[in-house]
């Protein structure tokens, strides 16, 4: 086999299925994993999968309401949402100032793989919270195969395609090496200690700055006047604010809720309002 389609590899999953026995050359999953391929066979487009390809390249809205599935469904960009993607594509340096439950993680996820896959850059996504990629793993193999990226590595934090493009994910509060990344990606950023703020900015800002294309995206829940906020009056950084009311369906029901989740209403407003005490 020369080269792979989608008709050739539903065939393949079809015979698979059935019980049937593979040839060697029909082995064209990473390491056996369905939904992974490997490097070995290159991927034929037919003339309308190009064009879907290209359509996803222009634009990110389109990839992630066309083909990015989570086990709910479909994702539906929701108006704010459609604000951090499009600040994210024209600008290099953003501040996302979000409450809870918004769905911040989810759309950047889904921006890593676009970044990866359409425009071979390598992410760095920088955690306050110990965590592994799964969501990301989720809407890579939920995706039809004419989109996907050869794999040749496939960890609990790093994932590589073939090519060079990656997306590794480290705690804030490990030493930050930014050499080999395109794009650094910080979430949860308000609860990384200030001090390791300050040291996170002086490997990555430098870097990005006088890199072509390098993009620097910081999200969150504020929680206090540190060196993350501080950029919120910088005038190089796009500032987005996302509040509770900006969710469809939230009424005044699911304030009480919340206040009473939170316990006091000083709580709600720190969780979902943006109000904080500074440090």
């Amino acid at each position: 086999m020369k080269y792979l389609t989608t008709e050739k590899i539903r065939a393949i999953l079809d015979r698979y299925e059935k019980g049937e026995g593979l040839k060697r050359t029909e082995r064209i999953f990473y390491h056996g994993r369905e939904g992974l391929l490997n490097a070995k066979y290159p991927f034929l487009h037919t003339k309308e999968e190009r064009i879907e390809w290209v359509r996803c390249h222009d634009s990110p809205v389109y990839f992630i309401e066309q083909y990015c599935r989570i086990l709910g469904g479909s994702i539906e960009l929701r108006d704010y949402q459609k604000v951090w993607v499009d600040n994210y594509v024209h600008n290099r340096f953003n501040v996302n100032l979000t409450t809870r439950q918004v769905g911040y993680d989810l759309i950047m996820d889904c921006m890593n793989l676009w970044e990866m896959i359409f425009h071979s850059r390598s992410v760095l996504s920088i955690s306050d919270r110990t965590r592994g990629l799964n969501k990301l793993k989720e809407l890579f193999i939920r995706l039809p195969y004419f989109l996907k990226s050869p794999v040749i590595g496939w960890g609990k934090k790093e994932i590589r395609f073939f090519g060079g493009p990656m997306v590794k994910r480290v705690s804030g509060n490990t030493k930050i090496d930014t050499n080999g990344f395109d794009v650094v990606d910080i979430r949860d950023a308000f609860h990384i200690p200030s001090g390791k703020q300050d040291d996170i900015l002086k490997v990555v800002t430098p870097i990005l700055s006088g890199q072509t294309g390098g993009r620097l995206c910081i999200g969150g829940l504020p929680v206090g006047n540190d060196a993350f906020y501080e950029l919120t009056r910088n005038p190089n950084f796009v500032v987005t604010r996302t509040y509770w009311w900006q969710v469809p369906g939230r009424d005044d029901e699911w304030v009480e809720q919340k206040k009473l989740e939170c316990g006091s209403k000083e709580a709600f407003d720190r969780e979902y309002n943006m109000s904080f005490r500074s440090r």
